[in-house]
């Protein structure tokens, strides 16, 4: 709630100084004050009194404004889990390893990945040391480069 603020920002109260009660000389009829709705199936409250800063004019939707409630048939969701690879017990991820087996997470993932390309087989070999990992990109660098420049001459002469 801020100092000198007309109203609470959370509830929405009215937090001025009540004006003095003075004798209304008009010759309007005073509304009758409108019914409340009854108290919901699921325990919650009637609908609240209309509010004074608003001059006695509900400009709140109760049906909308009521509290929310959990619907009780919404399904209760199982904690997410992960397949141990050593005996397939699903773990809680707040474990790092299986309780059953102490296996630990990815504990037979292969680090290197295995790459198969058509006609060509596994790139496993090739990629043993770090020189041939580097020859294998220039090689697959030029082979790209040549097939770019055969296709964007053959679309050049075609325009």
């Amino acid at each position: 709630m801020l100092d000198g603020a007309p109203w609470c920002t959370l509830c929405y109260t009215d937090l001025r100084a009540p004006a003095p009660a003075a004798p209304v000389q008009s010759a309007a009829p005073v509304p009758a004050a409108e019914p409340t709705l009854p108290a919901a199936a699921h325990g919650t409250a009637a609908a609240p009194a209309p509010s004074p800063l608003t001059g006695g004019v509900d400009l709140l939707d109760p049906a909308l404004d009521a509290p929310v409630v959990a619907a009780r048939h919404a399904a209760v969701r199982a904690p997410a889990t992960w397949p141990c690879s050593s005996c397939g017990t699903a773990v809680e991820l707040d474990h790092d390893s299986c309780p059953v087996c102490m296996t630990s997470f990815l504990a037979g993932a292969d680090p290197a990945a295995s790459v198969d390309l058509p006609l060509v087989g596994s790139l496993r070999p090739l990629t043993a040391t770090k020189s041939s990992r580097v020859w294998l990109m220039i090689g697959g660098t030029v082979a790209v480069s040549i097939v770019l420049t055969v296709v964007l001459s053959l679309i050049g002469l075609l325009l």
